[in-house]
Order: C-alpha cells, then sequence, then structure tokens
C-alpha cells in the first residue's frame, strides 16, 4: 500500500554531446535506507501482528541493500528510451528535467572556447604582466 525510504541517494550522470545529453545515470544509497512499508494483504493490516511489520521491513530493506547501496547500483538507460518508439509516435521527447549540481569532484577541465583572435585568460595574464598591448601598455 505504502512504501518510503529515506536515506542517502547517490546518482552519477554519464554526460554525453548527442541528445538527450546523458546516456544514462548510476543510482545508489549511500548506506542502508531507512524502510517502512504498509500493506494490507487481503485487507489485513500487518502492523497487527506483533513483530511482523518489522520482519517485512527488514527483509525489504536486506534486498534493497543488496543492490542499491554502494558498492551496488543500478544504471538508468536514458538514450534507450530517449530514441524509443513511443517517443517518437509522441511527437518527440518533451518536458522540462532540472538538476541542482551540489558539488562535483575530479571534473576534466574545459576546454578554452574564446572568440578567434583573442588571446586566452593565461595568455592575456602574461601580457598583462609584461605590459603587452593585452594591457593596455605600448607593446
Amino acid at each position: 500500500k505504502n512504501l518510503s525510504l529515506k536515506g542517502r541517494l547517490l546518482v552519477q550522470l554519464h554526460l554525453t554531446d548527442a541528445p538527450p545529453g546523458a546516456r544514462g545515470f548510476d543510482v545508489t544509497f549511500a548506506a542502508r535506507p531507512r524502510m517502512n512499508v504498509e500493506v494490507s494483504p487481503l485487507g489485513f493490516d500487518l502492523g497487527l501482528v506483533p513483530g511482523l511489520k518489522k520482519k517485512v521491513n527488514e527483509a525489504l530493506a536486506d534486498q534493497v541493500e543488496k543492490y542499491f547501496v554502494v558498492p551496488n547500483k543500478e544504471f538508468v538507460r536514458l538514450d534507450h528510451l530517449y530514441h524509443s518508439l513511443r517517443v517518437k509516435q509522441a511527437g518527440g521527447p518533451g518536458g522540462l528535467l532540472m538538476v541542482t549540481v551540489v558539488g562535483a569532484r575530479r571534473l576534466a577541465p574545459a576546454p578554452a572556447a574564446t572568440p578567434a583572435g583573442t588571446p586566452a585568460r593565461e595568455d592575456s595574464d602574461k601580457a598583462s604582466e609584461k605590459g603587452g598591448a593585452a594591457a593596455g601598455g605600448a607593446g
């Protein structure tokens, strides 16, 4: 009937240049999440049997830990979904995904993107130190 998981979820995007912008993402919990399951098989409330609800919660938490807690993770493919027949039939992808990046580690440096003829920031700084044209000096 109801399932709740509480824990720190780690998501790692596998970015690409091709649409949809990510090949997919890995999902895992940093530690065993706290779980609460409320089920009523055949209208019977498990909470009425002493210890049964706790056993059900523990059994499900064991399964979640086995497959979805570090070092285990699940990969969700986005590129296949993006190119699926259903998406094409619906007239293409749509919607909005907003992501707030809280932190990042081990990122590759971005390539220098400067307009033609404009020195990169490092070159401009070096010219400034020497009193060059980039610094407004006589050169």
